[in-house]
């Protein structure tokens, strides 16, 4: 379910494409790639399954994820 700042990113989204004529690319969908992203380690944990890292991003996300996932400078 979408609420707050995530709603208003998609709605903000949907309106951006309605105005500007953006057209659906579905040979897009369904593949796969890699987004770099430069992050900072806000909060982490340990636990028997391993490293949890809270990060915030570049671009204003924040979102829990493995340590094993994360390239360290």
């Amino acid at each position: 379910m979408l609420y707050g700042e995530k709603l208003h990113k998609e709605i903000s989204k949907l309106v951006d494409d309605i105005e500007n004529g953006a057209k659906s690319r579905p040979d897009l969908i369904g593949q796969a790639g890699t987004i770099i992203r430069n992050i900072e380690i806000i909060d982490a944990t340990e636990s028997e399954h391993g490293v949890s890292v809270r990060v915030s991003d570049n671009v204003g996300e924040v979102y829990w994820t493995d340590l094993q996932d994360v390239e360290l400078d």
